[in-house]
């Protein structure tokens, strides 16, 4: 928990961009978003990486994630889709990594590469990714 307000502060109080002083610079998917999805959700075997599993078709390595999850289909929730550009509370990825899910809507993310069960308490890397995404959305995912 502790780590999770660490992270939540030092994403509001980052550093604005010298090309905007007025605020902080928006979230880079490129430079931010891509690099914590390929360590913690495409690099071990049986995730989103060089090597999933058969029930896994979301390929989230640097290259492809982007394309991957904006305006895609969720493949267990119908009529939802991975990342709804500027709309959070519709963005399914979200609810993965929270654990807001239904009945036959997968494991909250991420999983424990050792166990494949849901990490129940998310690390410092899954909290910054969470928000992370969050404010990428909101500015519209691009």
């Amino acid at each position: 928990m502790r780590h999770s307000v660490f992270i939540l502060l030092a994403v509001a109080c980052r550093d604005p961009s010298p090309a905007d002083a007025g605020g902080p610079a928006p979230v880079s998917f490129q430079r931010q978003i891509a690099p914590l999805l390929e360590q913690s959700c495409a690099a071990e075997r049986g995730c989103h990486g060089d090597e999933p599993t058969h029930s896994v078709s979301l390929d989230l390595r640097e290259a492809a994630a982007a394309h991957s999850l904006v305006d895609r289909p969720a493949k267990t929730r119908p009529g939802a889709v991975l990342i709804a550009p500027f709309d959070v509370p519709n963005s399914f990825v979200l609810d993965k990594l929270d654990g807001r899910l239904g009945p036959k809507e997968g494991k909250r993310m991420p999983l424990d590469p050792e166990t494949g069960a849901p990490v129940t308490v998310p690390s410092v890397r899954a909290a910054e990714l969470r928000l992370l995404l969050e404010e990428w959305i909101r500015a519209g995912a691009r």
